[in-house]
């Protein structure tokens, strides 16, 4: 799934608590508090999708207007198209948080191709993956062509990954693996061939 998604659930009620959240408290952001955060800081290893929630807004993204100016309501103009990698919800503050993650992570790497992750030599001090603008691809839409990550790819390299760590830190590690595209069959049950994809990512799961 994105790095912002949520698990599950009724997904327009969670938008709206979102937009009267920031309404009033103004909260950071999710992907803000992975670069920013004490906790965030800490994760040896992050694979996902959502690309655009690190990335400065562009004048093409506000365009599209698929979000409101204040990305409050986003089923307002146009439908949600779970099937595209266009997804323009880039940052309103101009910041590139790739950049200032590696800044925060000088002995780390970034990722964004199946061949860079499976190359990784298990040695680097933390990785950062980013595979898809939006959501992570369907597992049985990855091929040789597209270069995207199946599940299984990111779960086994995640886990090789921290037990080289823990062996060398002499510690334990905690893993969470989400195939967390099960909330589109929430919202859009109906879609042709949502259902049966979901549930082939279940079962890789």
């Amino acid at each position: 799934t994105r790095y912002i998604g949520g698990i599950g659930g009724e997904k327009e009620k969670h938008e709206e608590y979102d937009r009267l959240l920031k309404l009033h408290f103004q909260p950071d952001d999710i992907t803000k508090q992975l670069v920013e955060s004490e906790a965030g800081k800490k994760i040896d290893i992050m694979l996902g999708g959502g690309r655009a929630s690190w990335l400065p807004r562009s004048d093409e993204d506000t365009g599209k207007m698929y979000f409101s100016s204040d990305c409050s309501n986003i089923f307002s103009r146009h439908r949600w198209d779970y099937n595209s990698d266009d997804w323009n919800c880039t940052r309103f503050d101009q910041r590139n948080l790739i950049e200032e993650w590696l800044g925060n992570h000088t002995d780390g790497v970034y990722v964004e191709t199946r061949d860079q992750l499976m190359n990784l030599t298990m040695e680097e001090a933390s990785v950062l993956g980013i595979f898809t603008n939006s959501y992570l691809t369907w597992d049985h839409e990855v091929n040789e062509t597209n270069n995207k990550p199946r599940l299984e790819d990111l779960a086994v390299q995640a886990v090789r990954f921290l037990q080289k760590k823990a062996e060398a830190e002499d510690t334990g590690f905690f893993i969470m693996i989400e195939a967390g595209r099960i909330d589109q069959v929430v919202v859009i049950i109906k879609r042709d061939g949502i259902c049966s994809a979901n549930l082939l990512d279940r079962v890789t799961l």
